[in-house]
């Protein structure tokens, strides 16, 4: 294999582009062929459903679930459940997935942002505390706690803060099912917790989500909620069959691909400009749906959009990391008691890695060659037009 960078006309590392996900899987097709031919595909209860809800619930160990059209209602529906009213203010990292942003002002709500913390790029419960503490906020009525892209906050303060303020924690966990805190599944914190399904998730159903709680009274407002004679943006019994049929092997996956996520670490640990987030859990408690990474563009020879730009022409499925949320946002928007410092510098530094490339055998050792490649030839790759 030539050195060369694809973007400078060498061969990429992957010819063929990112690895397609999700793949072919027999399983799926089997199930969904099962549901044609028993006609539940069409039934508006086939059982599939009820049967999802039922495992993923008994496997974070919480008492109800409810599986419904997308994470992100989801998160709705677990906001109006415990009472976020119009003006109050519902606690955000300031790096978080945008529709929750959204979410929150969809309910005339105030997102509260915090900081991230300086080490790991999580939630910074320091931030958290400042802002829970302070006397000249709406009332927060909500903390949602979203780990991001694989490394995972200091959940044991996050929640013990929460606690001490009675303040309602919300556990966004779309990114991160397969992660577990201690003896603890992501899915089992806070009063409420949510999955995703979409379609790059490592369990998909191209859309959906659902939500999880051990409360009878905040399981029937969520169902309530959701309801307008029947269900108004249920999983269909299709998505719930392509879930289930994928669910035998998650564990598995879930598994490999943090194995992988090792050996990309150890692989580019100390390359020029690179810096990893620190681990606040054990590696094998960590769930990368997307694998990050912060690029200092001084050290490194190349902007933030050229590397990814190259990273792109070797067949990898790189992204900038999202924008922080107060970025381009009128003040009106948002409250902060925080000044953000840490988000405001860590946001344009992000880059991410979209997880199928985890499991791909030889995956781990192709992104580093290709960053080898970036380093190598940096100057050339900057001079491009």
């Amino acid at each position: 294999m030539t050195d060369l960078p694809a973007i400078l006309g060498g061969l990429p590392v992957f010819p063929e582009g990112p690895p397609v996900w999700p793949g072919p899987d027999p399983g799926v097709r089997e199930a969904l062929l099962e549901c044609w031919a028993d006609g539940s595909w069409g039934a508006y209860d086939g059982g599939l459903v009820a049967r999802l809800e039922s495992t993923l619930a008994s496997w974070v160990n919480r008492r109800h679930a409810l599986a419904v059209a997308s994470g992100t209602l989801a998160l709705e529906l677990a906001l109006k459940a415990v009472g976020v009213a119009r003006g109050d203010a519902v606690v955000l990292c300031d790096y978080d997935y945008p529709g929750n942003f959204l979410t929150v002002h969809a309910l005339d709500a105030v997102p509260l942002l915090v900081d991230v913390d300086a080490a790991s790029g999580q939630m910074s419960p320091e931030s958290l505390e400042r802002t829970l503490a302070a006397a000249d906020l709406p009332r927060i009525a909500a903390v949602v706690l979203s780990p991001m892209h694989g490394s995972l906050p200091r959940y044991e303060r996050i929640e013990a803060l929460c606690k001490t303020h009675g303040t309602v924690l919300i556990e966004d966990a779309c990114q991160v099912p397969g992660a577990s805190f201690g003896d603890a599944r992501a899915g089992s914190f806070g009063s409420i917790s949510l999955w995703s399904f979409g379609g790059s998730k490592l369990l998909s159903a191209g859309r959906g989500g659902i939500v999880f709680c051990d409360d009878a009274v905040l399981f029937q407002r969520m169902k309530m909620s959701n309801t307008r004679g029947s269900l108004v943006a249920a999983l269909s019994e299709l998505q719930a069959a392509a879930v289930l049929a994928q669910w035998p092997q998650f564990e598995k996956r879930h598994e490999q691909r943090a194995a992988g996520a090792e050996a990309l670490r150890s692989l580019v640990q100390g390359m020029t400009g690179i810096r990893l987030p620190a681990r606040n859990h054990p590696p094998k408690d960590q769930a990368y749906y997307k694998w990050d990474f912060f690029w200092n563009e001084a050290e490194g020879g190349l902007t933030r959009d050229q590397l990814v730009a190259a990273l792109k022409a070797e067949g990898i499925g790189a992204e900038v990391g999202f924008r922080s949320l107060h970025a381009g946002r009128s003040r009106s928007r948002y409250r902060a008691h925080d000044d953000l410092i840490h988000s405001k510098e860590q946001s344009p530094q992000r880059i991410v890695l979209h997880h199928p490339v985890l499991l791909q055998p030889d995956g781990p050792q192709k992104v580093a060659a290709a960053l080898h490649r970036m380093a190598t030839h940096a100057r050339r790759i900057a001079e491009l037009k």
